[in-house]
C-alpha cells in the first residue's frame, strides 16, 4: 500500500503524522479543519507549507464561564501549539542577501540566495526554503551546481521509506532545498549515495497524488513507477465529512509518539491507523481557535478558550468529553474542544491546544 507525498513543497506526511495529545492535538498557524494550505514540497521535500492562521481567535485574557468565575488565564498561554511555533519556526531564513553563497554541502556552497520572482516553475518555487538567506529570498541551486549535480548523486532514483513500510519512488536530492517544508526532518538518505547531503524526496503526494516535482527537477525527467493511490479517507462521524486519513501503522509507530496509542483503525486497512487530514498533511499543523460555548465545559476549567478537533478523535479517545462538546463554529465533522481538560482532576490541558 504504497503512496505518494505532496508536491515538493507541500507538507509531506511524515512517519508520524501527528501529534495528539489527550484529547487530540493542537490549534493555531497552520488552518486546521479544511486542511493546511499546502507549501513545499512533498511533504518531503520541498519548501515549506504555508502557516495559515486558523480559525476565530479568542482575546487573550479570560473569559467569563457561564455560571462561573472571571478566569485571568491568557489565552496566548493555553494556545501552546501556536507559541511553540512561534519559538521555533521551522525555516526562519538567515541575512544573507541577494546573491549570497547558501547550501552549505561536503564540496561547498551550491546555492545563492534569489528573490521568489526569479524562480519560474512553481514546484521549484515551492521547494525551496530560505536556509541563510533572508526570509524574504530563498536558497536555490547555482548553476554550477545544476551542472554537476549528477556527479554526486544527484537526482539519482530512490525510495523513501518515511520509517515504515511505505516506500515511495522519489530523487535524491539536497537536503538544503529541502529545508523549508513542514516535514523535511522526517526525510532520509534512505538509498542515496551520500547521506551526508542528500535525502530521498518523493515524486508524488500521498494525501492528493498530486506531483512533488522532485522527479522533474533535472530536464527530462519523470517518474517510472505509476502513482500509488492515495491515503484512503477515515473517520466520518455521525454522517459527516472523514476527518482523517488511513496510514500504514508502522509509518505512523514510526515516530515514537506515546500519543499514538490513541489512535484507531476505524475503517481503515489492516495495520493502518486513522490519523486526522490536518496533521496527515503537516505534522507541525495547529487545530484552529474556537470558542467553547458549553456551559458544563467553561464553568469546570473557567474559560472558553478551544481549538476545532476532528469529531471522531474526540470520541476516540475520551467519549464522556465526544458526547459534551458540539460544533461551535467549528468545520462539519469537527467540535470545539476546550484547551483545559473538564475531566480531569484537577483540570489540566487537553492536548487539542497544543
Amino acid at each position: 500500500m504504497s503512496r505518494n507525498i505532496s508536491r515538493f513543497g507541500i507538507s509531506l506526511l511524515g512517519s508520524a503524522a501527528l501529534s495528539l495529545a489527550v484529547m487530540a492535538c493542537s490549534s493555531s498557524k497552520s488552518k486546521g479543519g479544511g486542511g493546511t494550505t499546502d507549501a513545499g514540497s512533498g511533504g518531503s521535500t520541498a519548501s515549506g507549507g504555508a502557516s495559515g492562521s486558523g480559525g476565530s481567535t479568542t482575546a487573550s485574557g479570560g473569559s467569563t464561564a457561564s455560571g462561573g468565575s472571571t478566569s485571568t488565564t491568557d489565552a496566548g498561554s493555553l494556545y501552546a501549539c501556536e507559541a511553540n511555533l512561534a519559538a521555533h519556526p521551522r525555516d526562519p531564513g538567515g541575512t544573507g542577501k541577494a546573491g549570497d553563497s547558501c547550501c552549505t554541502t561536503t564540496i561547498g556552497k551550491v546555492g545563492a540566495c534569489v528573490a521568489p520572482s526569479s524562480v519560474t516553475d512553481p514546484a521549484q518555487k515551492a521547494a525551496f526554503g530560505h536556509d541563510t538567506c533572508s526570509p524574504d529570498l530563498l536558497c536555490a541551486p547555482t548553476p554550477s551546481a545544476l551542472a554537476d549535480a549528477g556527479t554526486f548523486g544527484v537526482y539519482n532514483p530512490c525510495h523513501s521509506t518515511l520509517g515504515g513500510s511505505l516506500s515511495l519512488e522519489g530523487r535524491c536530492l539536497p537536503k538544503c532545498f529541502v529545508a523549508g517544508n513542514p516535514q523535511a526532518a522526517q526525510l532520509k538518505a534512505d538509498d542515496c549515495p551520500n547521506g551526508t547531503d542528500l535525502v530521498c524526496a518523493p515524486c508524488y503526494n500521498p494525501v492528493d497524488g498530486s506531483t512533488t516535482g522532485a522527479c522533474s527537477q533535472k530536464a527530462g525527467d519523470a517518474p517510472q513507477e505509476a502513482k500509488p493511490p492515495n491515503f484512503a479517507p477515515c473517520g466520518a462521524a455521525d454522517g459527516g465529512p472523514a476527518g482523517g486519513l488511513c496510514i500504514p501503522s508502522d509509518v505512523v509507530n514510526a515516530s515514537n509518539n506515546p500519543q499514538v496509542s490513541k489512535l484507531k483503525q476505524h475503517e481503515c486497512a489492516t495495520n493502518e491507523l486513522c490519523v486526522p487530514t490536518l496533521k496527515a498533511k503537516d505534522v507541525n499543523a495547529c487545530f484552529t481557535k474556537c470558542t467553547v460555548s458549553v456551559s458544563t465545559v467553561t464553568s469546570v476549567v473557567g474559560n472558553a478558550f478551544g481549538a476545532c478537533v476532528p469529531q471522531y478523535i474526540i470520541a476516540d479517545a475520551q467519549p464522556l468529553a465526544a458526547t459534551l462538546l458540539i460544533q461551535d463554529g467549528c468545520a462539519a465533522g469537527e467540535v470545539c474542544a476546550p484547551c483545559t481538560d473538564p475531566l480531569a482532576t484537577p483540570p489540566g490541558p487537553s492536548g487539542a491546544c497544543e
